[in-house]
């Protein structure tokens, strides 16, 4: 099968061929189609030509239509999205399902958000009668670049964005779901009309390629990755002169506070450590817990988590399938032999040499480090904690992108929301579990992106000073 890449409001597969594999069996599953620099180069120049002939400010588009498209091909987008990733066919629905749901309720939640015009009056001079007006207006053409961990989701997220803020959009997703995202380019060309199509343009290309041109000619870059790949990305841009937004990759802080029911908040975290793989920047990387409970909780836990049925994402019994590369996996068990492992092995399993039972590892009070490691994939720490001792941990973390609180004590709550450095704050739910109409961003170094609502990031804000 080859997948197609969306140039000119048309579907094409002009460009040269590479073999897309899953990481279930290693076996190829298709092919992509890299387009080369030249042709990035003419995709952007046209991609301003239809910016300057649009006559809208901000679009008003019905994506009812492209959802309803999806959902009549909900089976097709699930399958390939598990070929992709080696998500479970649970996990792989509930992304397919999301994008569903995104599409039909995303002129409400555009409603909701549009930010009006803000009028102050000119401080220096009442008399004058002039007037401060911020409002927004389109930043142009923005190049976005996406990663393979939630597949067709998170690209609808920001073409959707994109579109309605009222700029064009090239867009790059990861080569590994090129399937998935060819599968969108023929529901984007079968449902959305013309003078829509020519502002979306959907490639494969070396990712150097993508980010020399945007430099040149993007008006905004949207990089959603890692965070290693993000850095330099960032200050490539700035001596581009180029506005830019990092997303890189973060994790889950929880504490457990005391005199909670303790069932609810195990089931809360083991779903967290394994859903999608282990593999989401929500997903849960430290867990802390008063110490009369730990022995019971970390007991429980480990339970649960030795219990789930690892194998073939495609059968509905298996709760956890392939990391999406070998090393990634080699490199999770590298880590987790460095502390006590409770749940887990320290090896990889017999199914493959993607698969990896999750790792649960106590930690003690000298086993800070853990909390700076590089990891990408289900292992957890866990560890008991006496009085405000939390308070200490919760600082230490580098990179927590959601710090979460399981305790119904207000107290606590308030305590809770003064000491985190996070830029999401979790209260009783499991901090995994996210939306696409949830304000975006994260804190340093998981993001350089401040927490707002994705059509918000698509705007560039602007003051005026008239006299009127």
């Amino acid at each position: 099968m080859i997948f197609s890449n969306l140039l000119r409001g048309k579907l094409s597969q002009e460009g040269k061929r590479f073999d897309v594999f899953s990481p279930i069996d290693q076996k190829v599953i298709g092919q992509g189609i890299t387009i080369s620099s030249g042709e990035i180069d003419r995709v952007f120049e046209r991609l301003h030509q239809s910016f300057k002939n649009s006559s809208k400010d901000r679009e008003a588009i019905d994506f009812k239509k492209l959802a309803a498209y999806i959902n009549s091909r909900k089976k097709s987008f699930v399958d390939q999205i598990i070929l992709e990733t080696g998500y479970t066919l649970k996990d792989a629905t509930d992304l397919v399902e999301g994008s569903i749901e995104f599409l039909s309720y995303f002129e409400d939640h555009i409603n909701e958000v549009n930010n009006p015009i803000q009028v102050a009056t000119f401080s220096f001079n009442v008399k004058t009668g002039r007037r401060l007006c911020v409002y927004s207006k389109p930043y142009g053409v923005i190049a976005a670049m996406t990663a393979q961990n939630a597949p067709l989701l998170l690209e609808l997220t920001v073409i959707a964005n994109a579109l309605v803020g009222g700029n064009s959009i090239i867009l790059r997703p990861s080569s590994q779901c090129v399937g998935t995202i060819s599968l969108l380019s023929r529901a984007l060309v079968k449902t959305l009309p013309t003078s829509i199509l020519e502002k979306i343009n959907i490639v494969s290309c070396n990712a150097i390629d993508f980010l020399e041109s945007s430099h040149k000619k993007a008006n905004l870059i949207h990089y959603i990755g890692s965070s290693r790949h993000g850095l330099n990305i960032l200050r490539e841009s700035i001596e581009s002169n180029v506005k830019v937004l990092v997303d890189g990759e973060g994790s889950s802080f929880v504490v457990v506070g005391k005199n909670i029911p303790l069932d609810s908040v195990i089931k809360a975290c083991r779903d967290g450590i394994v859903r999608c793989n282990g593999e989401l920047c929500s997903s849960i990387r430290m867990i802390l817990v008063p110490k009369e409970n730990y022995e019971e909780f970390s007991g429980k836990l480990a339970e649960a988590l030795n219990s789930l049925s690892i194998g073939d994402p495609r059968l509905n019994n298996n709760n956890m399938g392939p990391l999406f590369h070998e090393k990634q996996a080699e490199g999770l068990l590298e880590i987790a032999k460095k502390y006590k492992i409770i749940s887990g092995k320290s090896e990889k399993l017999p199914l493959g040499k993607n698969y990896i039972a999750p790792v649960l590892c106590a930690l003690g009070s000298r086993d800070g480090k853990f909390l700076e490691e590089d990891v990408y994939g289900p292992i957890a720490g866990i560890m008991p904690y006496e009085k405000d001792e939390w308070k200490k941990w919760l600082g230490k973390s580098p990179c927590n992108l959601n710090d979460a609180l399981f305790s119904n004590d207000k107290k606590m709550q308030e305590e809770f929301i003064r000491e985190s450095k996070a830029s999401r704050i979790i209260i009783n739910h499991d901090p995994s579990i996210e939306s696409v109409f949830e304000p975006w961003g994260g804190f340093l170094p998981s993001g350089f992106n401040d927490v707002s609502f994705w059509a918000n990031k698509y705007r560039q804000s602007i003051q005026v000073d008239t006299d009127s």
